[in-house]
């Protein structure tokens, strides 16, 4: 964690996003920490992309900044400690081209790990350069079939040998068209609520949140998680 203050004692958690797949893992794990009283940092760093997340909360108006609740978002922001401290949790979405700095110093790496074999190219060679972490937690995104092994992408990945299962973790998500609905409904209006994605989805983001307030009771974290839009 990051520390500022003449003691230390102002603390900073960073979570760092990357891979294939859209913005709104990034997005609602920052949402859900902002609906629990953090101030929290959204950043937008998957300019490859477009920066889809900032345009949506800014609702593509030009901005320069983003407001929702306790968060605020920016995009093609470097790693800098003195702006980061000022928050309690910085939130990266890197997409497919990760920023060293932001995911190597992270204290929770998520990395959305596709099934295409194309894409687990582009990532392999991604993941190699500047000593990327490989010690980081894999949701695999688009599952289809059980042709191939969650443990040969890792492989590939260059993450080593695996243990995939869920709730903690690794966690595999099916294709769910309910998703990809939800998804385009929060680029188009700019308000989705979590619940309106798939349980295996939310499990995510729930997951992810718990991970970062370990004391937090798991129950009073689902209920927040339903407000969340």
């Amino acid at each position: 964690m990051l520390r500022s203050g003449t003691n230390g004692n102002k603390l900073t958690y960073i979570v760092s996003i990357a891979g294939a797949g859209d913005f709104t893992t990034a997005y609602y794990i920052a949402k859900l920490s902002a609906k629990v009283g953090k101030k929290v940092l959204l950043l937008d760093n998957d300019y490859k992309n477009g920066n889809r997340l900032f345009r949506t909360i800014t609702k593509d108006d030009g901005s320069e900044i983003g407001y929702s609740d306790n968060l605020l978002c920016f995009k093609n922001i470097l790693m800098s400690k003195q702006p980061f401290t000022k928050f309690d949790i910085v939130v990266v979405w890197n997409g497919m081209k990760i920023d060293a700095d932001l995911w190597n110093y992270a204290d929770l790496r998520i990395l959305m790990t596709p099934y295409d074999k194309y894409d687990i190219e582009a990532l392999s060679k991604e993941l190699e350069k500047d000593k990327k972490r490989l010690d980081c937690h894999m949701v695999f995104t688009g599952r289809a079939t059980g042709r191939i092994s969650e443990e040969e992408i890792a492989k590939e990945l260059g993450i080593g040998q695996i243990d995939v299962y869920t709730n903690i973790g690794h966690q595999m998500l099916e294709l769910d068209s309910g998703d990809r609905g939800a998804y385009e409904a929060l680029v188009r209006e700019g308000v989705q609520p979590l619940r309106g994605f798939s349980k295996p989805y939310q499990e995510v983001v729930n997951n992810a949140v718990s991970y970062i307030f370990k004391d937090m009771d798991k129950k009073t974290l689902t209920k927040m998680a339903k407000k969340v839009v």
